[in-house]
């Protein structure tokens, strides 16, 4: 498939990862995205 948008190594990378079916969902999305923020808040917290 021809793209018309010009991507970088890991963009391209994700790109053909992502046409061969190689990547999956997150299950429980909303419960990993609150777990990753109180991570990240407590991380830069302490700096």
């Amino acid at each position: 498939m021809k793209h018309s948008l010009k991507l970088d190594r890991e963009e391209a990378k994700i790109l053909r990862e992502f046409e061969r079916g190689e990547l999956t969902g997150i299950n429980n999305f909303k419960k990993a995205k609150r777990r990753l923020e109180k991570s990240a808040r407590k991380f830069l917290q302490q700096r």
